[in-house]
């Protein structure tokens, strides 16, 4: 089974985009649970709304910090896969579910203004890489700009291309409103928009990967 533990340090990463289709792609492999942390009642909306083909559990980090990571062991023996969706914020209960994932996926923007939260995130993931050594850390941009240079990806790969077992994907999520708009409908990118879930599809190939080069 592998643990995919989805964060970001900035709000409006998508970061919840992403762990939904990730969720959704999953389940049609085998048993999967999705574990969302947000207080966004969005979240919920697109579960409710949406079929019941995986497992949905919501846990308050804020009346229950320790409540993650108890849950998380216990369902390790139940699911094929779990998604962890989480603020990437420095705190106890990331820290507890990375020590036990298999994948830490990162959102990223183009802002050079926000390289320095990205930085800090990656530094959270190397102490914990020290204790976890089957994590792997994959970065990849999204929400990005139909234009955008080639300078300001490069910032990014450099945030990662000195962390073992780090992979910045070639796969880049662009702007647009289809996600927000599947999310609404309570649907998945592919059912709602079948050109975007085709550069979705590119991602979850990246990210399956056995074997992957650094960028």
């Amino acid at each position: 089974m592998t643990i995919f533990v989805v964060t970001s340090p900035k709000r409006g990463s998508g970061k919840s985009t992403l762990a939904m289709n990730l969720t959704e792609y999953l389940h049609l492999q085998g048993n999967t649970l999705y574990m969302d942390t947000d207080d966004n009642k969005q979240n919920f909306e697109w579960v409710s709304w949406h079929r019941k083909g995986f497992d949905f559990e919501h846990i308050s980090l804020k009346d229950h910090p320790d409540e993650l990571v108890h849950r998380v062991e216990r369902a390790k023996a139940q699911y094929d896969d779990i998604v962890i969706d989480i603020a990437g914020h420095d705190t106890y209960a990331l820290r507890s579910v990375l020590m036990q994932a298999d994948k830490l996926i990162i959102p990223m923007s183009v802002d050079s203004e926000d390289q320095d939260m990205y930085s800090e995130m990656l530094q959270l993931a190397i102490s914990v890489s020290q204790f976890n050594t089957q994590l792997k850390v994959y970065g990849v941009l999204t929400r990005v700009p139909q234009q955008i240079e080639i300078a300001q990806i490069a910032a990014n790969q450099n945030l990662l291309k000195d962390i073992p077992g780090a992979y910045f994907l070639n796969t880049i999520i662009y702007e647009d409103e289809a996600f927000n708009e599947a999310k609404d409908l309570g649907r998945s990118i592919w059912e709602h928009s079948p050109e975007q879930g085709k550069r979705f599809d590119q991602f979850i190939l990246e990210l399956m990967a056995n074997t992957m080069q650094a960028a």
